[in-house]
Parts: C-alpha cells; structure tokens; sequence
C-alpha cells in the first residue's frame, strides 16, 4: 500500500495500537488503478459529496467505510491545529535520532509552502530522509527512541497515503504536533477516519475543478478499496476483455455508465464480518456512521 519500509517491534505495535493506526500500518501493498480512479471522480458532485451514476443513482465513500477499508478510529479529536510549524529543535525532539546533528536535521526539514493569508512559511519533513535515518529500526529498547521511530514512521504513513500532498516526498511537520504522546490514552485518540474520509471529499471536489485527479493529492487507494468493495464490476478490470482494444480510462468509463443496482454491494459490511474484520474500538462507533457531522481535516 505504501512506501514505509520501517521495522515494526512489539513495542512500536503497543504506540501504534494507542494511536488508533495499527490496523492501517498493516494494510497490504496494493497499486493504484489511476484510470478508475479518474473515470470515477468524472462522476463526482461536489454540491452533495456524492458521485451520481446513471442507472444507480447516489453513491459516497462513508465514514463506516473508512473503519472498515483503513481501520481508522471515526471518533476522537479532530485532526486540527496550527500550520505554521517552523519549530526544528521539536523536530529534533519528536522524530530524529537524539543528538542529531544541526546539520542532519536541516537537512531533513525543508519549507513547503507560503501561506498565503499569514504570510508565513509552512515546513515539512522529508520521508525519505526519515527512513534513511531510521534504516535499522528502534534497535533498543529505550522508551524516548522507540517514541520518536514511532513518530517518524507514522509521519510516513501520513505523507504516503492518508494526508498525500503534491510534492510526493514529504509530510507537513504540523502533524508532529498530534503525536506529541504516543502513549495517550483512547480518550484523546484523534479522528484519523474522518480527517481522511475529509481529505478526499476535498481530493475529489479539486478533481472536478481540475478536470482530473491526475495530478491532484488525495487518498485515492481508499477511492479505489471503497469501489472494489461495493462495485463488483470494478473488480473485474484485470481481466482480458473481447472486442477492439480500450484505453484503462474508456474500459474503466463504460463500466460505470452500464453499472446497474444488482452490481452493487449494498451492505458489504454483514453482522459476521463485523466481529471479524471491524477493529475492536470501531465496535462502540458504529452508531455515528449514519450521523451527519463535520469531517475536519486543516490543510
């Protein structure tokens, strides 16, 4: 699914258990099928967060499906704060090796964008120096070392896959600022779910606007999950089709326009799979999936 190549211990396991992210950190690699993912947001609303298909009607990515597909925690503290994270001695502190060199931490920490309503610069951190640095994983078992791997880690899997931006390589260091405790209790857990689910509402109303979602950062492997599991046809994409050759997006287009009721999964989701599939802190938030709330995610 992603790029992070860290080695997991027990002890980075019991961090990402408090965090709420370990059913994610272990989702399998899976590539992304950009010609569906296209084709779909060609049918997405922006005014209703929905995507209108012609002989199906309205369908959306929900919050039920972002704890089933991603195991994100759907409750807890919104995913917000302050932007203007500058802060490179916190850095240090939180996700580098300790006494890292000045030198080694500015190289790790570069300005990503202006802001432009405060005028200031806004910083991130580049993964891939991360994982460079961490290449032989906690290797101790001091407690403020397997802390700041966690954090470096996790920082790795926000850039790849749930909060992705477009410079591909590198994470906003205001997320540095939710993971200050990676031994929280479940009573300040934060709302990975909706920040993400809110991530890509914005990724496909950007879509639209952009008339693609080439080149736009989203969650798009949740997109791409969400269709498998509740469209039966996409699923079928892989295979040889007869007939003059098609391009992935035609191929990908005539299979949403055709889709009918009956190749829709309409409840994937049944009782049995619940006890199965669903994380066991997901079970006390299944009444909110039906709730109309703000999913919040700052950018």
């Amino acid at each position: 699914m992603h790029k992070a190549k860290m080695i997991r211990t027990e002890e980075v396991d019991q961090r990402l258990v408090t965090l709420g992210l370990i059913h994610f950190v272990e989702l399998g690699h899976m590539p992304l099928d950009r010609s569906m993912i296209q084709d779909l947001a060609m049918f997405w609303r922006p005014e209703t967060h929905t995507f209108h298909f012609p002989r199906v009607g309205e369908m959306t990515v929900t919050l039920e499906d972002v704890a089933f597909i991603f195991g994100l925690p759907t409750t807890g503290r919104p995913v917000t704060g302050r932007t203007n994270y500058d802060d490179v001695q916190k850095l240090a502190d939180f996700a580098l090796l300790r006494d890292t060199p000045m030198e080694d931490v500015l190289d790790c920490f570069r300005e990503r964008a202006t802001d432009r309503h405060a005028g200031r610069k806004l910083h991130a951190v580049q993964f891939g120096k991360l994982r460079d640095m961490w290449a032989q994983g906690p290797g101790s078992e001091d407690a403020d070392r397997i802390d700041r791997y966690t954090r470096a880690l996790v920082l790795e899997l926000i850039g790849c896959e749930m909060f992705p931006d477009t410079t591909g390589d590198s994470v906003p260091c205001f997320y540095l600022e939710l993971l200050r405790d990676v031994h929280a209790s479940e009573s300040v857990r934060y709302n990975w779910g909706a920040a993400t689910l809110a991530m890509l509402y914005r990724g496909l109303d950007l879509a639209v606007l952009a008339n693609g979602a080439q080149k736009v950062p989203a969650p798009w492997l949740l997109l791409q999950l969400w269709s498998y599991t509740r469209q039966w046809t996409t699923r079928l994409r892989s295979k040889k089709v007869k007939g003059p050759v098609r391009s992935g997006i035609e191929y990908a287009r005539d299979v949403l326009m055709k889709m009918e009721h009956a190749h829709v999964v309409w409840r994937p989701y049944e009782d049995e799979l619940r006890q199965v599939v669903m994380p066991p802190y997901a079970h006390y938030e299944q009444r909110y999936y039906r709730l109309r709330v703000p999913c919040i995610h700052l950018s």
